[in-house]
């Protein structure tokens, strides 16, 4: 199974270059400009993006220096990932502090591609983690990638796996003490930064056995892997893409998402998250959330202290901070659930 893995993942890899070579993108020069970006540069989002433009000569050229210059530059902060935070970092923050989740890479690579009119979706979903075991609930989706269309194909994009990893570090005195005494002990995780195309461009059936995404729309497939395949484990999900081969689809309906301002982005995986996990409460109240959040930034007057807004827009966010408070009440249930179960 671990060879087949392996190989697997050679194939994706030169799937990927294939892709690139077809383009005729020389990725050395690419990787070369994307390096010699001038500090002063990287701290905004605009003129990061003008800057890494300027050499290239197509898009796939630009998604690959986008990508490359992220990957490299950005570390994953799972300190901050292991406090589960609701608030996601700011653009500004991401660049300024050279950290994020898989969430902030994905913003600040949808971002950049959107400023140069390249067609790019944030694609939040669920992730087997390295303490998911086959049969545990998914109450969050807390993983993030992008979807990018080059000429009249989408293609995934993920940027946390491509930047590098996260290690289990254990000392060795504690693994001598589980062998001759068996006291526990606890591992800690650290990320490492490890640049890996692998993860850019990445086949559809490869990406949905570890991260599915909270919608079928997004899964790229003609035959959506159901959540409960991808629950039950990679023997499951070989049962179920060898009876439905992975068979790609572009889907129409991803051009007009891409064009939807963030508010109804953010209402769309608001009220479509639980058609498919009805134990997702966390994700879909985060959503509500930022619906709310939009409303506040548009019609908040500092100055004045007070929300001036038409009274229809004011109900609805009333109507989405209702729904918002009620269901992270549900979630914190869900959550003393999970934690008993981790225990266990």
């Amino acid at each position: 199974m671990r060879f087949f893995r392996h190989i697997t993942t050679l194939v994706c890899a030169l799937m990927g270059l294939m892709l690139l070579a077809e383009a005729q993108v020389d990725t050395a020069e690419v990787y070369r400009n994307s390096r010699h970006v001038p500090i002063w540069q990287s701290r905004n989002v605009e003129k990061l993006s003008d800057a890494l433009a300027k050499p290239c000569s197509n898009d796939e050229e630009l998604v690959l220096a986008y990508a490359y210059w992220i990957c490299k530059n950005i570390k994953y902060d799972h300190s901050e990932y292991e406090k589960r935070p609701a608030e996601s970092k700011s653009i500004k923050k991401i660049l300024r502090k050279k950290k994020a989740l898989s969430d902030g890479y994905t913003k600040l690579f949808v971002e950049m591609c959107n400023r140069q009119h390249i067609p790019a979706i944030y694609v939040p979903g669920y992730t087997k983690d390295y303490d998911y075991v086959a049969g545990d609930t998914l109450y969050r989706a807390e993983y993030a990638w992008a979807l990018v269309k080059l000429g009249e194909e989408w293609h995934i994009m993920d940027l946390t796996a491509a930047a590098g990893k996260v290690v289990e570090i254990v000392t060795p005195l504690s693994k001598a003490l589980w062998t001759l005494f068996k006291i526990p002990y606890s591992s800690h995780l650290v990320s490492v930064k490890e640049f890996s195309p692998t993860y850019l461009y990445v086949n559809p059936t490869t990406h949905a056995k570890r991260h599915l995404p909270v919608t079928d729309m997004f899964q790229l497939l003609k035959f959506p892997i159901p959540i409960s395949y991808y629950m039950a484990g990679d023997s499951a999900m070989d049962v179920y893409i060898e009876k439905f081969p992975g068979v790609q689809l572009n889907d129409t309906r991803l051009d007009e998402f891409a064009e939807r301002p963030l508010l109804s982005k953010n209402l769309y995986f608001a009220d479509n998250v639980m058609l498919t996990n009805r134990d997702c409460q966390y994700t879909q109240a985060l959503y509500y959330f930022y619906a709310v959040k939009i409303f506040f930034n548009t019609y908040y007057i500092s100055e004045k202290g007070k929300i001036f807004a038409p009274l229809e827009e004011s109900k609805k966010a009333m109507e989405h901070a209702r729904l918002a408070d009620s269901l992270f009440a549900i979630a914190t249930q869900n959550n003393v659930h999970e934690q008993t179960s981790k225990q266990a």
